[in-house]
């Protein structure tokens, strides 16, 4: 009796299981519709993602070009080509933003609103697509205005809108995810081929965006595997793999073979500093910090990031410890609730924390233990995508899905139906404890941006512009307000309409810009060279033959600059060089007439042998000083 029973018991689980499996793979009508007409549902999303977009361009126009920003436009000077799109910059091979940022800087060559527009608009787009992801999934609801505003007010994005940098790659990239997933859920339901195109596409453009492009087929996998579209019940790991093994076989493909293409144009991956324990740290810093405040509307307290010269123009997240616990609670009581209520969103859960733990691991193996390990949000503003997918899946059923509701979470359910007022208060404190959260939150970085210092130097530096002489600007390094490097202001000025071109040669006046953008007279600090032995000519060169002038004080090895005075009937070339060890020679042009000529000068000594090369002179010269800069 008891073989027999076991027997009808197996019988009857493995006609259970086929019985699953047929009608999840029959063809299922919809079970349930939204709550809005789809007309009013647009029309609300719509007035959403219009007040996010203007306030996202508010906010980033408070801002300017600041750090890499300039390396960005410098690059973009060079013609459109291929060396260009694929150079990659600071970890991305991002061709898609390289050629925006062509085309914006040619179109409105002076313009940051333009780049902000284009971010904000990206974001929109972005927008758009999870509000259409919740109306495909459960039909036209208040759940996909909400997805759509938290798509644009979320923290994780905020990056987006101060740092051109982080937007040049980010806003695309986000872009291109929504679409990709949009078009996946699609193709589930529809299982059209054109949709399964787009949705390729769009994985394409992601990879063309980002190195983070590279995990979004994960996430098409856990959506697939995880979501109950167009079915009762989802396909579930296996099935999915199994199912869809060629698709999945040529994203695997083109994953790898990208990484290595971008990885030889523009490493991303590998640091001496990213040890184990370098990287685990990095993994709960950017979870336990960054991640899990803003996932509820934090960080709430930042740390401005600046120097004394260039001031808080970027914040860090920095809660306090109190903050952090009570947002990772809020995360374990938010999981808690959701497997005891919605027990089917497992699959979804499981997948997610696996796309963010490879998110943040990506990072950590080109950042951890460097130093630029400590956690900002630039690293994981891509949480926002499975963020609002969670949101979307949890929080309403789909349109397909049998017993969405475990029976504890339809006695919640239906205790919330029926105590209206309760509901009606909950919910006008969850909208009023997140609007709150958000104004908080994002009240420090709109403050902070307003003083970006880069926009007021370059303002000044414009008015200066007129007034450079010929045009030409003694190569200078560019002043700490701009960067804390010692690039050449020819890197910040490229692109400016109407700025000066940088050259090593320059005659009659030394000219700079100052820490303020201002123009300013400068003059070679050392003293002149005695008087000349010629009367009226000073030290005169005719010939190859050299000639030593002593100097009026030692020069010392640095950043010098010779001025030297010159009378000549015909441009000449003639060759400088220090009398100390090691001392390069150079070669400058001399135009002809009564001069100054200000150019480089290497080396140390207490002469120095001055030469004409070639045809020409002769060449009288009245007075010969090496030295620094002097402002004053």
């Amino acid at each position: 009796m008891l073989t027999a029973v076991t027997a009808d018991a197996t019988d009857e689980a493995v006609l259970s299981e086929a019985q699953d499996v047929e009608s999840a793979d029959a063809p299922v009508l919809p079970l349930r519709t939204g709550t809005l007409s789809r007309g009013r549902f647009w029309l609300l999303a719509g007035a959403v993602i219009a007040a996010t977009f203007l306030f996202r361009v508010w906010f980033g126009q408070r801002g300017y070009f600041v750090g890499d920003d300039f390396l960005l436009r410098n690059a973009a000077t060079q013609p459109l080509s291929v060396d260009y799109l694929f150079a990659g910059h600071n970890g991305h091979l991002n061709p898609i933003g390289s050629a925006v940022q062509w085309l914006l800087q040619r179109l409105f060559p002076d313009s940051y609103l333009a780049l902000v527009l284009f971010s904000a608009a990206c974001v929109a787009g972005f927008q758009i697509t999870c509000a259409a992801i919740s109306e495909r999934l459960s039909g036209p609801r208040w759940l996909g205005v909400f997805l759509a505003a938290f798509a644009g007010l979320s923290l994780f994005t905020v990056e987006l809108i101060t740092w051109w940098s982080v937007a040049i790659y980010a806003a695309p990239l986000l872009l291109a995810a929504g679409v990709a997933l949009y078009f996946c859920i699609r193709a589930m339901e529809t299982g059209i081929a054109r949709d399964w195109l787009f949705m390729l596409l769009a994985v394409a453009a992601a990879f063309l965006s980002g190195t983070k492009g590279l995990l979004l087929p994960v996430l098409i996998f856990v959506v697939v595997a995880s979501l109950p579209v167009g079915r009762p019940i989802a396909l579930g790991y296996r099935a999915a793999l199994v199912r869809f093994r060629w698709l999945w076989l040529g994203l695997v493909i083109a994953v790898a073979m990208f990484a290595w293409f971008s990885a030889s144009r523009q490493p991303f991956l590998g640091n001496d500093g990213a040890t184990v324990a370098a990287i685990w740290r990095f993994l709960v810093d950017n979870t336990y910090l960054t991640a899990d405040p803003i996932a509820w509307g934090g960080p709430w307290r930042w740390a401005p990031i600046g120097t004394p010269e260039l001031p808080g123009w970027h914040a860090a997240p920095a809660p306090t410890r109190g903050m952090q616990d009570i947002a990772a609670g809020l995360s374990l009581v938010a999981v808690a609730v959701t497997v005891a209520w919605r027990p089917k969103a497992i699959r979804l859960l499981v997948g997610v924390g696996g796309y963010v733990l490879l998110s943040i691991l990506l990072v950590a193996l080109g950042r951890a233990g460097s130093m630029f390990a400590a956690p900002v949000i630039r690293y994981i503003f891509d949480l926002v995508v499975p963020c609002a997918l969670v949101l979307a899946y949890v929080l309403a059923p789909t349109r397909w899905e049998a017993d969405p509701l475990s029976a504890r979470g339809i006695r919640a359910v239906n205790w919330l139906t029926a105590h209206r007022t309760v509901r009606q208060a909950l919910t006008g404190v969850l909208v009023v404890a997140a609007a709150a959260s958000l104004l908080v939150s994002y009240s420090v970085p709109v403050s902070i941006l307003s003083r970006v210092p880069t926009r007021l130097w370059l303002d000044n530096a414009r008015a200066g512009f007129p007034q450079v002489a010929d045009g030409k600007l003694l190569a200078q390094p560019a002043p700490a307000v701009l960067s804390g490097s010692n690039e050449p202001l020819a890197w910040y000025l490229a692109g400016v309409s109407g700025a000066p071109t940088s050259t090593e040669l320059v005659f009659d006046r030394l000219q700079a810009f100052d820490t303020w953008g201002r123009l300013r007279e400068q003059h070679v600090k050392a003293w002149p060279s005695p008087a000349g032995p010629v009367p009226g000519c000073g030290y005169p060169l005719t010939g190859d033959t050299p000639v030593s002038v002593p100097l009026g004080s030692v020069v010392e090895p640095g950043s010098n600059i010779a001025e030297l005075g010159y009378y000549t009937k015909w441009d000449v070339t003639v060759q400088v060089v220090l009398n100390g060890p090691g001392s390069p020679p150079r070669e400058e042009r001399l135009i002809a007439g009564l001069h100054r000529a200000y150019f480089p000068l290497a080396g140390s000594g207490d002469k120095a042998e001055l030469a004409i090369v070639g045809a020409g002179g002769p060449l009288c010269v009245t007075g010969l000083a090496v030295g620094p800069r002097d402002n004053n």
